[in-house]
């Protein structure tokens, strides 16, 4: 029997301009972040791994990163930066503070959804944080979070007057479990949209005086 034909090499990348490298850059981070999105985790995440895929000289991308970890905080970074953007386009109409938080908790929803590789990656012990002493979670989120809880408060539209950071953690917990409930669990009978539970597990916890919709969709 004749032996197997090596596997053929990835297509060799076009060479960037003067002047391109940033978008080199970029499609590092978007190579590396399809990588940890299709594992999970970043074990398999090498940078030698990710000059294959682009098709490219691995000296190439030593250019842009001196290794795998600071290659791993540019994919997180990137992805609160996208989170971020996905939540303030979510609220930034409207004048009703209970209405803004409810849609950037669904915004949350949405890009968990929508990015479950990443998102497990970026609270998971393995992210890195640039700090050992820090977990792995995005502080400015974080206290986006807190600050549409206060001005709820504010506003007299939130019944719980506990300290907004204190209510940010329980509504982060609840928000995470249950993303990650449905994406672990997916043949579950879940009673309704997740969506409307979300809201209504929100709106408890602070004490929202704005209802959410209860109507299955």
């Amino acid at each position: 029997m004749a032996p197997a034909a090596p596997a053929a090499p990835a297509p060799a990348r076009r060479r960037n301009r003067r002047g391109e490298g940033a978008r080199l850059r970029e499609e590092i981070i978007t190579a590396a972040s399809q990588i940890i999105g299709e594992t999970g985790d970043d074990t398999a995440l090498t940078l030698r791994g990710v000059a294959r895929r682009l098709g490219i000289a691995a000296p190439s991308i030593y250019r842009h990163f001196t290794d795998a970890g600071e290659l791993k905080m540019a994919v997180v970074q990137r992805s609160f930066a996208e989170f971020a953007r996905a939540r303030d386009a979510a609220s930034h109409d409207g004048d009703d503070p209970a209405a803004a938080l409810l849609a950037r908790c669904r915004a949350y929803i949405r890009f968990a959804l929508a990015n479950p590789g990443p998102y497990r990656y970026l609270f998971s012990q393995h992210a890195p944080t640039g700090d050992p002493a820090r977990p792995p979670v995005n502080l400015p989120t974080f206290q986006a979070l807190a600050n549409s809880i206060r001005r709820c408060q504010q506003a007299g539209l939130a019944r719980a007057g506990d300290d907004p950071q204190w209510l940010a953690a329980q509504v982060w917990a609840a928000l995470h479990g249950l993303v990650l409930l449905r994406l672990n669990a997916p043949g579950f009978p879940w009673p309704g949209p997740l969506e409307q539970m979300a809201d209504q597990a929100v709106a408890r916890l602070i004490g929202l005086q704005t209802t959410p919709d209860r109507r299955p969709a």
